[in-house]
């Protein structure tokens, strides 16, 4: 197979069109969440609509999907953020510490990962009572 070879302005020209379908796609996609009601139209109060997700049920997607594909590092750091939401702060930790595991060093992702590992861990540490975040 030969390798198409693109010039610096091809290449720019090239990932501006798929950062445009990209933006297409998520504005079609917000769009239809709007229509379900699962997020609120842009302008409007963050009241949440009646069929909204709640915590639980993303915490019990993201271990569904850890079921499904235990390799799905992804799902660990949403379960993560979602057990820290419900002031599970060592679940969250012990999610986190699973995602850093299964994460190449050099992924964007780890520096924000440990650096959150740090600050629940030394939450737990001091025994402070701390508030779930909203």
């Amino acid at each position: 197979m030969r390798r198409l070879r693109l010039g610096r302005r091809d290449r720019l020209l090239a990932m501006s069109a798929i950062v445009a379908i990209g933006v297409l796609a998520l504005g079609a996609l917000f769009a239809f969440l709007q229509d379900r009601g699962v997020v609120a139209p842009l302008g409007t109060p963050a009241a949440a609509p009646a069929n909204r997700l709640s915590i639980s049920d993303h915490q019990a997607a993201f271990l569904r999907a850890i079921e499904i594909g235990p390799e799905q590092r992804n799902a660990y750091f949403g379960l993560a953020e979602s057990r820290e939401l419900q002031g599970d702060h060592q679940g969250a930790v012990n999610a986190m510490r699973t995602f850093v595991h299964l994460t190449p060093a050099d992924d964007p992702f780890r520096r924000r990962a440990d650096a959150t590992i740090w600050e629940w861990q030394a939450l737990l540490d001091a025994g402070a009572a701390v508030e779930p975040r909203r």
